[in-house]
């Protein structure tokens, strides 16, 4: 499977990350993670000596030394100390260092060309710091490609059956839109007067009332998703602001395992801590027990095959998750075709040195 470079992965939440080493795996790359007097660090997590994870080490003041050998790396990478034989520095010791920003209570880590790396390009999910929302926060690591949690989001249409309290005849039964803005996909469910899911119906404390919802999804590649809810009184004009915002976002680790942080606010009642604790419970279990499990049950069952190769029948409702794939399947294509030309190119102004120098020899 090729992944997306030229991006940025959320990493964890913010809060997770201190001065102790940490470590996360994220398209194949192990990677360490700290903080320091100058901020936060993110670089690549194995020695080059004899491949040791470094996390395993410790911090001597802000440098990480290596728990297996002792060599000892800065911030920006360089092993500054050798404590063997003469001291000698080897030569071309230098760890990847990756950029990374802190935006929305996540840690964001570009995995691509140093020079591409904008932290504007971070997708907006302000809603996790505006104060007029109470937000519950979480992450789940499932086994199953990272494309198998995005199909999940975009299509709703499994709610119905899959999830027992957010069962709702919006996502089988509701008026769908897609489009494409550049490389961002929006995608739009839209369901008068019927009633919500148990837990909508719970978080926003209206059981047994009808409501006209509108569901508004964003998409950015490789796999952040923005997901927000607006539900109002029947026949009324749709609210300026959603009731309910939420935000899903898939890290693959490698090619068969995935870290899903997720994010739902809600803006009635926030002062109300148990409320939220209690619709905490409620998107675990939704989460872990009934996503998580299928999604797995589908990377077996594909057993290594590509997706498009086992032909899937395709419904209505797949409509925003087939075109996200195909977005994504056109930025690697192209992404990889610069790659090989930039190499071809290099070569190419490798071989013109050369001959030179033969010429002036």
């Amino acid at each position: 499977m090729a992944f997306l470079k030229n991006a940025w992965y959320a990493a964890g939440w913010s809060e997770d990350f201190t001065d102790k080493l940490a470590t996360c795996e994220i398209i194949g790359q192990h990677l360490l993670i700290y903080r320091s007097t100058a901020g936060i660090h993110v670089m690549s997590d194995t020695c080059p000596h004899r491949f040791a994870p470094l996390h395993l080490g410790k911090r001597v003041g802000d440098l990480v030394q290596c728990g297996y050998h002792g060599l000892r790396f800065a911030t920006d990478g360089r092993c500054v100390h050798n404590p063997h034989g003469n001291g000698v520095i080897p030569n071309r010791v230098q760890l990847q260092v990756y950029p990374a920003a802190e935006r929305h209570k996540l840690l964001w880590v570009w995995m691509g060309e140093k020079s591409l790396a904008d932290p504007t390009r971070i997708p907006n999910f302000s809603f996790v710091d505006d104060p007029q929302y109470a937000v519950i926060k979480g992450e789940i690591v499932g086994e199953g490609a990272y494309e198998l949690y995005t199909d999940n989001i975009l299509d709703l249409g499994h709610a119905e059956f899959l999830h027992t309290g957010l069962a709702a005849a919006a996502f089988t039964a509701g008026a769908r839109t897609v489009a494409q803005e550049g490389s961002t996909l929006f995608s739009t469910v839209t369901h008068p007067n019927d009633y919500p899911s148990d837990v909508v119906q719970f978080m926003l404390k209206k059981p047994g009332q009808k409501m006209d919802y509108w569901g508004y999804s964003r998409w950015d590649a490789p796999a952040t998703m923005a997901f927000d809810s607006y539900l109002g009184e029947v026949g009324q004009p749709r609210p300026d602001r959603p009731a309910i915002p939420s935000l899903h976002i898939f890290t693959p680790e490698d090619e068969g395992r995935t870290r899903y942080f997720w994010a739902v606010g809600r803006s009635n009642d926030i002062n109300d801590i148990e409320h939220s604790e209690r619709l905490r419970a409620g998107y675990v279990h939704a989460f872990e027990n009934e996503d998580k499990p299928m999604i797995a049950a589908q990377f077996r069952r594909l057993g290594g095959k590509d997706f498009w190769e086992m032909k899937p029948l395709l419904l209505p409702t797949d409509s925003g998750a087939v075109k996200a794939r195909r977005i994504l399947a056109k930025l690697i294509q192209a992404e990889q075709t610069d790659s090989v030309d930039r190499a071809v190119q290099a070569m190419a102004r490798n071989t013109a040195v050369q001959e030179l120098r033969e010429q002036n020899d």
